[in-house]
């Protein structure tokens, strides 16, 4: 099995906007990661879109460009530009992805780029203002700058984390064949932009010898990692434990 159809047939389970523990008690140190190289008060490193929101500027940055060169007023560039960020927020443009993939893109960015031509040019029509055909031409300019960003942009990334730029801290729930597969992968592919901390199991079937990763916790403890150590994506692999307390532990990071 390849390394991208191990990646591709896990679930990966957000759990964004989690909130701050609100105890402050001491609590012993949990070992994360292959040698230990991050503490929780060091955080890390993220790559990408996590941190980073790539595609967010060159959005920006194509869409002012793109009104500017067809010389629209600045309350019709501004009104484009909102339109443009907001519909490609909403359709998803702007989370973390492990591999971007620019044609993936493409049929999404031209239709809401001349959705947001067109809803800029009716509500000019709404308010009687003068209506501007330059709208609908630099929402057709912008897909060619956005698109040239982007080609120009995830390279960049991709090399960036080839050469050691950290992703997101990931948990990977169940130790075992599956598990161990996955963590290797995303330990020797940087680019997918996940960094795996630790196993989450409450049976672990790989000898600890074996293991590149450690186990961190059982599956009753997953949701308290992720808020203790502020972890927002979790890769399901097989485990031994009841389907029960799997179904419950992923409601509640759904929760989150």
């Amino acid at each position: 099995m390849s390394s991208e159809n191990i990646v591709a047939r896990s679930a990966i389970v957000s759990a964004r906007h989690l909130p701050r523990p609100a105890s402050t008690e001491v609590q012993a140190p949990v070992i994360l990661g292959p040698g230990a190289p991050h503490t929780h008060n060091e955080g890390w490193r993220r790559a990408g879109f996590g941190l980073v929101p790539v595609s967010l500027v060159i959005d920006l940055v194509a869409v002012v460009l793109a009104s500017r060169a067809l010389a629209l007023t600045t309350r019709s560039t501004v009104l484009l530009t909102v339109l443009v960020l907001v519909l490609n927020a909403g359709g998803g443009h702007y989370r973390a992805r492990i591999a971007p993939a620019l044609l993936d893109e493409l049929p999404k960015l031209i239709a809401r780029a001349l959705v947001a031509g067109a809803i800029a040019t009716s509500l000019r029509v709404f308010l009687e203002l003068p209506v501007q055909d330059g709208l609908v031409y630099a929402s057709m300019v912008y897909v060619g700058l956005a698109l040239f960003g982007r080609a120009l942009a995830y390279p960049l990334l991709r090399e960036y984390r080839r050469g050691g730029g950290l992703g997101d801290p990931t948990i990977i729930v169940g130790c075992g064949q599956v598990g161990s597969q996955l963590a290797d992968t995303l330990l020797d592919h940087p680019e997918y932009g996940l960094y795996p901390i630790g196993y989450v199991d409450d049976d672990p079937l790989i000898h600890p010898k074996d293991r590149r990763i450690p186990v961190i916790g059982g599956i009753d403890q997953l949701a308290s990692l992720l808020r203790q150590h502020r972890i927002r994506n979790v890769i399901v692999a097989f485990t031994t434990s009841r389907e029960s307390s799997m179904v419950e532990a992923l409601r509640t990071c759904d929760r989150m």
